[in-house]
């Protein structure tokens, strides 16, 4: 279903950066605005929000952005139509004493492929006992996910490409608690036990096909990074998903025997399950 929304403004006013998960035409009924396109590729270096802040898909850095020109400027007037598509970031100044313009959009098939990604879930249902066991479990199903994906080099490459791109100016405090028993193996151990190994991989595979699949790279990526905060704010809670993304994913690719369900190198033995 499309839904329309009528924007009144008058010269100077800005919409900041942000980007859309919907496609949007927008039509230029009175005055002139201009409008400036980021492709999707940009959104790293653009600095959004974190997904769990209320001000999700919005840059943090209006003054940087100067830095990164845009890919496309339009200067729009009267009877004008400008199609956004989804996940393009985009910030539309307007020019003249009064405008008047009509968005209207509509679902992309791009959100509903990353909503059908994630609608498959993670079994961690078992795993609520404390926040050791949550932030453990987590850990092993994204260390395991993560490292099924072409795109990322490692869990720890996806974690700093993170940090970078939504926690690099906030959010980012240090903290001195060990969320995921990394100094203490017993406990992690004992923590991860409570996931099912089956359950884990069929999860994984089945998130990572759907997102090397249907969905181009920058786009996939969003979700995956979307994804991650969700379980980290399960799990710990947003106010320290800075220090987990920092602490608790800093692997390396795991590499899997085909007739086990365990992680070939040694090193990596903790995330044996």
């Amino acid at each position: 279903l499309s839904t329309a929304m009528l924007w009144i403004s008058q010269r100077g006013v800005v919409a900041g950066l942000h980007y859309d998960v919907s496609h949007n035409f927008l039509t230029q009924l009175r005055g002139t605005k201009r409008v400036e396109l980021w492709w999707p590729e940009s959104h790293e270096n653009l600095h959004f929000f974190p997904r769990l802040h209320r001000a999700r898909q919005q840059s943090q850095k209006i003054q940087s952005i100067g830095q990164i020109p845009p890919n496309f400027v339009f200067d729009l007037i009267p009877g004008d139509v400008l199609y956004i598509p989804p996940y393009w970031s985009h910030r539309v100044n307007t020019t003249s004493s009064g405008s008047l313009s009509l968005s209207v959009i509509s679902p992309s098939s791009e959100d509903f492929a990353g909503q059908r990604a994630f609608a498959v879930g993670a079994p961690l249902t078992k795993c609520q006992n404390s926040t050791t066991t949550r932030a453990v479990a987590v850990q092993v199903f994204l260390v395991h996910l993560i490292s099924r994906l072409p795109g990322f080099e490692s869990p720890a490459q996806a974690a700093q490409r993170l940090l970078n791109a939504r926690y690099l100016y906030a959010f980012n405090r240090m903290e001195d608690n060990d969320l995921c028993a990394k100094n203490d193996p017993d406990a992690h151990k004992t923590a991860r036990a409570c996931l099912s190994p089956h359950a884990v991989i069929d999860h994984v595979d089945a998130i990572a096909k759907h997102l090397t699949t249907t969905l181009p790279p920058p786009i996939s990526d969003i979700f995956l990074f979307d994804y991650v905060e969700d379980l980290i704010a399960w799990a710990v809670g947003p106010k320290l998903a800075a220090h987990y993304i920092r602490t608790c994913l800093d692997f390396g690719k795991l590499q899997f025997l085909d007739s086990e369900f365990q992680p070939m190198q040694h090193d990596k033995a903790i995330f044996s399950i």
